[in-house]
């Protein structure tokens, strides 16, 4: 079994870098069972770029991270269900599922252009046109995962970036958020970190109703500096480093490090994103200096899909004084747009965001989006393909149309939906409102 293959003109290669950190380091004094809770040994992600491959037969990569028994044992702690109960429908649905990536293929350089042969897909959006004889470096964006995400959880997402021109660096964060995760400590001995649940981690002089938004915000504060280094060690591939930013294989397999080099345009920008609690990363870095021994990351458009806010401080986020304020766009789901505290927020951190400098803001709604359908499960579980597939059509038309500044002119004033919420008429436990817009259509909150 095999994700969706992505529509862009473009072929797509993966490759998955740690850059080691030492001495480690704790961010924060939590502690889960007498160990610090956010010891940061290496950061770690994947790479989706477009690629060349040379064997078009050697396509898919496991989107399931091995050993899958462990894999499962943290998802079962995250849902509190029996790994029993857990391991069969894991294996039935994800144990063979692989993504539509080539592994380690060669990056297509920025000033070669597809053609119908080596074209995986016909194209459905528009793409910059530039000369052949032209030098383009292939844009970065930055991706940071929800909670019990990862690395290849949002592969469709970053994958379709990468079909449609786009490097994206998938950051599988280390700091107890994922189902599990396999650093290596000070000695390269490999260990397993499952899922950190709230009721399990103890801090000093906190209270413990204040307990749970003090670990995300302490968390935060880890994903940021996770992103910083990786950012950070990728910009010193592009330059040529000879030590590649200090990166590494995960696996040991060889890597064309020279592939990378002047093919990716890191100095400007740069696009910063995320889902859900990596939304809420996303606006922590916009809204925060970067960590001592770092310079600014030039994030010129950030496309946040269905953040969460509750781990951040009010009022805001906003972002801070000093760099450009970066364009934003909030893709949200049905039932985040319905959570009316939450919504109220979000409309308002997004009308602030303007500013007569010139940046930008858009907040829009997808009916009938729930807020799993950014990531890959929809499209793991079979009787949600049909819908997941909609879905996922309509969030890369919008993030397209976003990054290439043609959002206005994509969207016409007949395919934006006003917000209209009509209430179950017969009030049971399982009757909810919801959207008046058809399912996949483009609420537009003006």
């Amino acid at each position: 079994m095999s994700l969706p293959r992505y529509k862009g003109p473009y072929d797509v290669g993966l490759t998955t870098l740690v850059l080691p950190l030492r001495p480690a380091f704790a961010v924060g004094n939590c502690r889960v069972r007498g160990e610090p809770a956010l010891r940061l040994d290496e950061v770690a992600f994947n790479v989706f770029y477009p690629a060349k491959p040379a064997n078009r037969r050697k396509r898919g990569v496991h989107w399931l991270i091995r050993p899958f028994s462990l894999t499962v044992d943290g998802y079962s702690k995250f849902t509190s269900f029996s790994k029993w109960i857990l391991a069969p429908l894991f294996f039935l649905l994800g144990a063979f599922a692989k993504m539509p990536v080539f592994a380690n293929a060669p990056m297509r350089s920025g000033d070669s252009s597809p053609t119908p042969a080596d074209s995986q897909e016909t194209f459905l959006g528009d793409l910059d046109t530039e000369s052949e004889s032209e030098k383009r470096q292939w844009p970065l964006v930055l991706f940071s995962h929800g909670l019990a995400g990862g690395r290849t959880t949002y592969s469709t997402f970053c994958g379709r970036l990468a079909s449609s021109g786009y490097v994206v660096l998938a950051l599988e964060h280390r700091d107890g958020t994922g189902p599990m995760v396999f650093p290596k400590d000070g000695n390269g001995v490999v260990y397993a970190k499952p899922y950190s649940r709230v009721d399990e981690v103890e801090c000093d002089d906190v209270e413990p109703k204040d307990l749970p938004l003090h670990f995300r915000a302490t968390q935060l504060e880890f994903r940021k500096r996770e992103i910083y280094a990786a950012y950070a060690a990728f910009c010193q591939l592009v330059e040529g480093d000879s030590a590649h930013g200090g990166l590494q294989s995960i696996d040991g397999s060889p890597v064309n490090w020279d592939m990378f080099v002047d093919t990716v345009r890191c100095d400007s920008d740069v696009v910063l994103s995320g889902h859900s609690f990596g939304g809420a990363t996303a606006f922590h870095i916009m809204s925060t200096p970067p960590p001592a021994g770092h310079v600014d990351i030039p994030i010129s458009k950030s496309l946040v899909l269905d953040p969460w806010l509750d781990p951040l401080p009010t009022p805001g986020p906003e972002p801070r004084a000093g760099p450009p304020r970066p364009s934003l766009c909030v893709i949200n789901s049905e039932r985040f747009t319905l959570w009316k505290a939450h919504f109220g927020r979000i409309s308002e951190v997004v009308s602030n965001w303007k500013n007569e400098k010139g940046a930008e803001s858009w907040l829009m709604t997808i009916s009938r989006c729930r807020h799993d359908s950014f990531s890959d499960f929809p499209l793991i579980i079979p009787f949600s393909h049909p819908r997941g597939r909609l879905l996922h059509n309509v969030i890369q038309r919008i993030s397209l149309a976003f990054l290439q500044d043609r959002l206005e002119s994509e969207f016409r004033k007949d395919e934006r939906y006003p917000m209209h919420v009509i209430q179950p008429r017969i009030r049971k436990k399982r009757g909810k409102p919801r959207l008046s817009a058809p399912k996949g259509r483009v609420v537009w909150h003006d």
